[in-house]
């Protein structure tokens, strides 16, 4: 039994979540500001007066049982496969403990949120006001650190909303409401604005805090692999290697535990991870209550595989203000390479400007097109992301 075909079947029994439309408008700002909350990952830049706010949502719902014939050489300890059926996500975890390392690491991301136009011609929705910042480092201090970023063009967000953009005249620029006003959406490619950092190589800050926590990659690779002493140095302690952490499940509501431990790990997963270090916090995140595994997904650049997922509560974090929709964050993995592909945040309930979109509907992500450890020095992708 081949993996790939039992994800693409997986794949097609997934309801149709790609044309939804939704409106934009400013009556939840102050809501969705403070449903935001404190991450380890520095607030994105300003685009065009508009502040990226960091990922905060949901997810449930079965994990899929995927069984496997393992041709790998035996291996011992309470890292080896069970002969019995594994999980998407326990697999996954298999298969990244095989990825391979090297010198540097390095990390091509792509980001954007998603916006609807309307339109006399029916109304589509985009992905805009994206970024694809690129990032490496190498292993030892002093082998040197940098990267690259630059905009992105819009993008429909499915073959439907392609066919009503093109209905419209395939226009070049398109003018959405973002939060309080209006803005300009192109149809245009970027340059890469290269730059270098002062850490000169062995840390996931090398660029200037983008990757998460500020931990060498000597701090990372001591991380433990067993999973009841790396769960209780991430979720029980306040610091870890003398970085302040966020709060990691001793949150003053326990419905906010789930949440607040799977975007540590998404923190630490971003990062120039050791592969057996990725696996053990894949299997520990799984493990955690309130978090779940979701077979069949789909991420924003059209791949394929298999998430962990938290539905965000209903009320805003810190009140008892109700959200006027519902969302999910999924961290999604690629089964048969064990890579981290990023994350998403999902609608689950419309409501507001969301009111007329369908669940299912990405409202923004950060994905990785590319990422892992090379022998050679990265540099930045010439074409667009794939």
């Amino acid at each position: 039994m081949v993996v790939k075909d039992i994800i693409e079947q997986l794949a097609e029994a997934r309801p149709d979540h790609l044309d939804g439309t939704g409106q934009v408008d400013r009556s939840t700002r102050t809501s969705e500001l403070n449903r935001a909350f404190a991450q380890p990952r520095t607030a994105r830049r300003r685009r065009r007066g508009r502040l990226v706010l960091p990922l905060v949502a949901v997810g449930a719902a079965g994990a899929v049982l995927i069984a496997v014939s393992d041709t790998r050489p035996a291996r011992t300890g309470h890292n080896a496969p069970s002969p019995r059926a594994l999980s998407g996500i326990l697999l996954a975890a298999h298969n990244a403990e095989a990825l391979p390392t090297g010198k540097y690491w390095f990390a091509d991301e792509v980001l954007a949120d998603s916006y609807v136009v309307k339109a006399k011609t029916g109304d589509y929705a985009v992905s805009a006001f994206g970024s694809e910042d690129f990032r490496w480092t190498a292993s030892t201090v002093g082998g040197g650190d940098g990267g690259a970023s630059r905009d992105l063009p819009f993008r429909p967000v499915s073959a439907a909303d392609a066919a009503a953009w093109r209905r419209a005249g395939s226009p070049a620029t398109l003018r959405v409401r973002v939060d309080d006003h209006y803005d300009t959406l192109r149809s245009v490619t970027g340059r890469w604005t290269t730059w270098k950092s002062k850490l000169l190589g062995g840390t996931s800050d090398s660029s200037g805090g983008r990757f998460q926590l500020g931990l060498t990659v000597e701090q990372l690779e001591k991380l433990p692999t067993d999973q009841e002493k790396l769960a209780t140095l991430l979720f029980q302690s306040k610091r870890l290697f003398g970085k302040r952490l966020m709060s990691s499940g001793e949150s003053a509501s326990t419905k906010w535990a789930p949440l607040d431990q799977l975007n540590l790990v998404r923190a630490l997963l971003s990062g120039p991870l050791p592969p057996r270090t990725q696996a053990a916090l894949m299997r520990v995140l799984k493990a955690r209550p309130g978090i779940r595994e979701i077979g069949g997904v789909t991420d924003p650049l059209g791949r394929k595989g298999v998430a962990l997922a938290v539905e965000f509560p209903a009320e805003i974090r810190g009140s008892s203000e109700k959200m006027p929709w519902g969302s999910r964050l999924q961290l999604v993995f690629d089964v048969e390479t064990g890579k981290y592909l990023g994350y998403q945040e999902i609608l689950t309930r419309p409501g507001d400007r969301y009111a007329s979109t369908k669940p299912g509907f990405v409202i923004r992500y950060d994905v990785t097109s590319e990422s892992g450890w090379t022998n050679t020095r990265p540099t930045p992708p010439a074409g667009p992301p794939r």
